[in-house]
C-alpha cells in the first residue's frame, strides 16, 4: 500500500509540474471601432498568436461584440468595464478609435493605466503613445519607385507625366502620404504634375483619371495615389483604357483589388502598410509601459500645444514578386 500511495504521489507530482500551464505574465486589452473584413480577421488572429508567444493574454472586443440592443456607446462603456473588471488588463490599445468616446475612455482608465491610440489619434488629447505607420516615408518611397522605374524604362531623358491621386480630404494619414509624394517629384526637374486631386470617392477617381488620361492622349508615365481604395479606382480607369501597362502606378495602402490587379500585372506596386504588424507594435510598447520601461519614440506627433509619442510600424513592399503574400488576407486572391 505504501509503495502504491507512493507511486500516486510521484505520478501527481509529475503532472503538476508537467503538465501545469502558469498563467499569461500580463494582460493587455484592445478595443477596436473596426466590423469583421479579412483585414481586422488577420489583425485579431495575428495579434492573439503573438501574444500568446510573448506570454500575454491579449482581450479582443470590437465592434461586431456589440450588442444589437444598446446604442454604441453603451456597448463602449459596457466593452471598457468587462476589460477593467472582468479581464483585469494592465494596459489598453484603441485600435481605429472613435474620437467622441477618447476621452471618456481616457478618464475611466485613470492615469496609471496605459493607454495607446492605433491607427488613429484623436485631437487635443495628452495620450501614453501613438502607434501608426510612417506615412511621409510610405509616399516617398512609392514616389521613388514608380519614378526610378519610369526612368529605366525609357533609358533617355525626358519628361515624365504625373498624375496624383491624393486621398479624401481631412485624412491626416493620406494627407502625409500625399506630401510625401510630392517631395520626391517636385525634386525631380525631368517630371510634370500636369494633374493633382482629392477625389470624394472611388468613382469620383475613377472619373478624374479617366479624364485626365483622354486629355492627355494617355500621355502619361507615371500614376501615384496616397489612397488604397482610390488607387484601385485610378489603375482601373488606366486599364480600361488600355493604358496601365504603358504606366508606371505605386500606391500608399493596399487593397485586394490593388493587390488583385498587381497579380495581373496592370498595377506595379503598394507600399502595404501592415495593419497586423501594427497591432504587434502596439502590443510591443504597451508592454513595455506596463513594465515601467521608457521606449524612445521614433517621431513626435504634434496637435496644438500637445507632443504625442509616436511609434512607427512596419511597412513593405507588394510587387507582382511578393503579391502572393497577400493571399493569408485574401485566400481566394490566388484563384483569379
Amino acid at each position: 500500500m505504501r509503495a502504491g500511495a507512493c507511486g500516486l504521489l510521484w505520478a501527481a507530482l509529475v503532472c503538476f509540474l508537467g503538465c501545469h500551464e502558469e498563467a499569461p505574465s500580463r494582460t493587455v486589452g484592445v478595443l477596436s471601432f473596426t466590423r469583421e473584413s479579412p483585414v481586422n480577421a488577420a489583425v485579431e488572429r495575428e495579434l492573439i498568436k503573438y501574444a500568446e508567444e510573448q506570454d500575454v493574454r491579449a482581450v479582443w472586443i470590437d465592434e461586431d461584440d456589440f450588442e444589437p440592443d444598446l446604442t454604441r456607446e453603451q456597448s463602449v462603456r459596457r466593452a471598457l468595464h468587462k476589460m477593467l473588471n472582468k479581464e483585469q488588463i494592465e494596459a489598453l490599445i484603441l485600435r481605429q478609435a472613435d474620437p467622441k468616446y477618447a476621452e471618456r475612455i481616457l478618464q475611466t482608465c485613470g492615469s496609471d493605466m496605459p493607454v495607446l491610440f492605433l491607427d488613429t489619434l484623436p485631437p487635443d488629447l495628452a495620450v501614453d503613445g501613438f502607434v501608426t505607420v510612417d506615412y511621409r516615408s510610405a509616399g516617398r518611397e512609392a514616389a521613388e519607385y514608380a519614378l526610378q522605374q519610369a526612368h529605366r524604362r525609357r533609358k533617355v531623358e525626358r519628361i515624365l507625366n504625373a498624375v496624383v491621386v491624393e486621398g479624401p480630404r481631412g485624412n491626416q494619414e493620406d494627407r502625409l502620404a500625399a506630401a510625401g509624394i510630392y517631395s520626391v517629384l517636385d525634386d525631380d526637374p525631368n517630371v510634370r504634375i500636369v494633374a493633382r486631386y482629392s477625389p470624394k470617392d472611388p468613382s469620383d477617381a475613377f472619373r478624374f483619371v479617366s479624364y485626365e488620361l483622354q486629355k492627355y492622349a494617355d500621355n502619361i508615365q507615371i500614376l501615384l495615389s496616397a489612397d488604397p481604395e482610390f488607387g484601385s479606382a485610378a489603375v482601373f480607369a488606366a486599364a480600361a483604357r488600355g493604358s496601365a501597362n504603358a504606366i508606371e502606378s505605386a500606391s500608399v495602402g493596399s487593397s485586394r483589388e490593388t493587390s488583385r490587379r498587381i497579380r495581373s500585372g496592370e498595377h506595379d506596386l503598394d507600399i502595404d502598410t501592415m495593419p497586423a504588424a501594427a497591432a504587434q507594435r502596439a502590443l510591443e510598447i504597451a508592454l513595455q509601459l506596463v513594465n515601467d520601461e521608457s521606449p524612445p519614440p521614433d517621431a513626435f506627433t504634434r496637435q496644438g500645444p500637445l507632443l504625442t509619442a509616436t511609434y512607427y510600424a512596419p511597412r513593405r513592399r507588394i510587387t507582382i514578386d511578393n503579391v502572393s503574400e497577400m493571399f493569408a488576407i485574401w485566400p481566394n486572391l490566388s484563384e483569379e
